[in-house]
């Protein structure tokens, strides 16, 4: 859990620690039943995928949900989402504790773990909820906030703060299928103006476009291909990945953007955890004087 225990001997640590360390095992336990449940799903054979072309020669490669994902998968994954973002707010009332010495802690009604958008942002949420905490505290916090990262888009805790208010206050995430890879061929000559549509399913299906030119039905000497789908929440959005390439989704799958979260939130409260350690064993034997390690 932490660095070394040994450090840890001083002290009683304050009993949030330990509700920190049980939300993130609870996380991994949602994530689990969340990788579980789609799997099951897959399992049923929940869709198809054809060609259809028009009378006009128009046609197009379509997906067919023959059955929707269940319901339990968007509250899984509210759960998890629940669950990293407590722990953040429970690791900070923990290090409140270590900071002031004090259970509980001055302005403890206020605390909460900030996610800043932009300066203006973060100076309005210090000034109202963190002004009791030590710089070094403060500093810390500030030092991990989403405008600080190169690319915000991808930031773990800016991710994290959208997806789980969207959860919490307007509705819950639907998962959808996302054409993630795959493979197309088709005749030059009969098959033209081909228009594939990679990313999150359209709502009518359509996975790409075409025109056909021949006088026959088609089949899949004219045109075939396959693709994978993956779970993922509805209205993601798309954007520059941090090589500078194609737009894609924040760290590429919703299975590595849901382990980035876990990773993201346990390194930032044991450090941040830590950072109260050392700071409280400093306020009682002295500036200079650090954990024994």
């Amino acid at each position: 859990m932490f660095a070394d225990d040994a450090r840890l001997s001083h002290r009683d640590l304050p009993k949030e620690v330990a509700v920190v360390g049980a939300r993130l095992d609870r996380s991994v336990e949602h994530f689990g039943a969340f990788r579980d449940a789609w799997a099951a799903h897959l399992d049923t054979s929940p869709h198809a995928v054809g060609v259809e072309v028009g009378d006009d020669g128009l046609g197009r490669i379509v997906f067919t949900r023959l059955q929707e994902p269940p319901a339990k998968l968007s509250l899984i994954l509210g759960e998890f989402l629940y669950e990293l973002r407590a722990a953040l707010d429970n690791a900070l009332y923990a290090v409140a504790i270590l900071d002031s010495g004090q259970d509980p802690p001055p302005k403890a009604s206020a605390l909460e773990w900030p996610i800043c958008a932009d300066e203006k942002a973060w100076k309005s949420h210090r000034d109202r909820r963190l002004s009791a905490l030590s710089i070094e505290i403060q500093d810390a916090l500030y030092a991990i906030q989403p405008f600080q990262a190169e690319l915000p888009s991808w930031n773990c805790l800016r991710i994290l703060n959208e997806m789980a208010r969207t959860d919490r206050h307007r509705a819950v995430h639907f998962v959808t299928s996302f054409a993630s890879n795959g493979w197309l061929q088709h005749d030059m000559n009969l098959v033209k103006d081909l228009q594939v549509f990679p990313g999150p399913v359209a709502p009518d299906g359509t996975l790409a476009t075409f025109r056909w030119l021949g006088d026959f039905p088609i089949n899949p000497d004219y045109l075939d291909g396959g693709t994978e789908f993956d779970v993922e929440v509805a209205g993601v959005e798309l954007g520059p990945g941090p090589n500078g390439d194609e737009d894609v989704r924040p760290w590429r799958t919703l299975e590595e953007r849901l382990r980035a979260l876990h990773r993201a939130v346990t390194e930032y409260v044991y450090g941040l955890i830590d950072l109260g350690i050392e700071l409280a064993y400093e306020r009682e034997h002295g500036m200079d004087a650090k954990p024994p390690c």
